[in-house]
């Protein structure tokens, strides 16, 4: 058992770092991914050498009319950071953020309704001054997550607005985002004296269209309609706006997760070689103890190749053994670790993953192991003389 520790220890420590960062990437690819495989998140560049060029109503509502495949564009643009307050209680540093309507219910599974309705068009055509809040606004707010505040009215800064509805907190990479409030966006660039346009934009496709063929067309749209003003360069010219569609999202996150499985790893490894060396070193003293009985198996008949398969085996079952204690303790610590984190982080909550990839890598690494630290006692073994090897005390 203590030879086989630094096994034990290798690959709980790669199971348990690559089982967490599995479950985390499944996490992620949820909230980024695979449901919202129709969205097109458009944004204004601001790398390049010309005036960035803001999206407008009107590039919106000629995105809907022209380009086919378009079945919705809108925006939700964090405008600022303000104290929201009621009667009795103040949250400061709340997010306020614009939002176009239709946009939260286009992404309803990241704000889901709670009590109450989304904004409707009139809201944003009447100007009226409704807002939605998430949960943890109105637990901070009225000290209580039971979303039936609807009716009850809020004062941003000095401006006060009605609650029509309540949505889940937003996550960003498995983390609440903090307090939201959310207003129509025609209300807010009428109260607030700005000019109707974001940085950001929302464009869904329609079911048939093909993803990234629209993505091509709205850029080349959007370009069109804000060209680089005296520029003849028309790669500059194509470069005020950047598109991202879920596809891209989702290789975002296997790149990002694949290079922290890759160091992580590689780190873990080391502890492997150790107890390779450690499982060396029991076999070279092995063979040293049993030399006798490598001189009586050969003097009956036992040819090198059999004393090196014995003592080769030996040493694969040895890591294999530590191969399957360190995948059960490993999973245990992975298990323990991510219960630690949803207990600190409640809104971080995600199960280790142990896919068949990690079993089979675990049990590959444990027998090279054994195959590459065994196969030296081995083949001394198999090299020593039976008439000495009998004589041995």
């Amino acid at each position: 058992m203590l030879t086989i520790l630094g096994i034990v220890i290798g690959i709980a420590a790669v199971v348990t770092l690559t089982s967490l960062i599995a479950g985390m990437r499944q996490q992620l690819l949820s909230t980024v991914g695979a449901d919202q495989a129709r969205l097109i998140q458009v944004f204004v560049s601001f790398s390049g050498e010309s005036e960035p060029a803001f999206i407008t109503t009107s590039d919106r509502e000629y995105l809907e009319k022209e380009i086919p495949g378009v079945a919705y564009t809108g925006s939700l643009t964090q405008f600022f950071s303000a104290s929201v307050s009621t009667a009795r209680e103040k949250a400061e540093n709340t997010s306020v953020s614009l939002a176009t309507p239709g946009v939260l219910q286009a992404n309803k599974k990241s704000y889901e309704l709670k009590s109450g309705r989304y904004f409707m068009q009139s809201d944003a055509e009447n100007y009226r001054q409704v807002a939605i809040i998430d949960t943890g606004l109105a637990k901070e707010l009225y000290n209580t997550e039971d979303p039936d505040v609807i009716g009850q009215t809020i004062t941003i800064d000095s401006d006060k607005y009605s609650i029509i509805g309540v949505v889940s907190s937003p996550q960003t990479f498995g983390m609440s985002a903090g307090s939201n409030v959310y207003i129509p966006d025609a209300t807010g660039f009428r109260r607030y004296g700005m000019a109707e346009e974001t940085y950001a934009m929302m464009v869904y496709t329609t079911p048939e269209a093909d993803v990234d063929e629209v993505k091509t067309e709205v850029l080349a749209a959007l370009h069109k309609r804000h060209p680089v003003p005296n520029s003849q360069d028309s790669e500059k010219s194509f470069s005020r706006f950047e598109a991202m569609t879920s596809k891209d999202m989702i290789a975002i996150v296997e790149n990002i997760t694949g290079v922290f499985t890759a160091i992580l790893g590689s780190v873990a490894s080391i502890s492997l070689i150790v107890g390779g060396i450690g499982i060396m070193n029991m076999m070279l003293t092995n063979v040293s103890e049993r030399i006798r009985e490598i001189g009586l198996r050969k003097s009956v008949g036992a040819h090198a190749s059999d004393i090196t398969n014995q003592f080769l085996g030996e040493s694969i079952v040895l890591c294999l053994i530590g191969g399957v204690i360190g995948l059960i303790i490993g999973y245990g610590a992975a298990l323990g670790i991510a219960a630690i984190v949803s207990v600190v982080q409640p809104d971080m909550q995600f199960a280790p993953i142990v896919t068949p990839s990690i079993v089979a890598i675990a049990f590959g690494v444990s027998t090279l192991i054994g195959v590459i630290f065994g196969w030296g006692p081995a083949h001394k073994a198999a090299k020593l003389d039976p008439v000495e090897s009998l004589r041995h005390q």
